[in-house]
């Protein structure tokens, strides 16, 4: 797993779950429930995840839910 994420830990579950989609928005009730972790356990594992420039993430309006993804690396 990249930016060395140790393997099986929550942040590396929900990194997976994310990067299995490169360039598909993931929402974090997806995430949640292919990980078996809570959304706010997802959203504060993402949070991590942007700040380490690993992921993207949508910008929710009010009531929205954000949603997270991996832009495909170039060729």
């Amino acid at each position: 797993m990249s930016a060395n994420l140790r393997p099986g830990s929550r942040i590396a579950r929900v990194y997976a779950v994310i990067a299995e989609f490169p360039g598909v928005p993931v929402s974090a009730d997806e995430i949640a429930t292919e990980t078996g972790l809570d959304s706010h356990t997802v959203g504060n594992h993402a949070f991590n995840l942007k700040r380490r420039g690993l992921i993207e993430h949508s910008q929710p309006g009010s009531g929205r839910k954000a949603h997270y993804w991996i832009n495909p690396q170039e060729p």
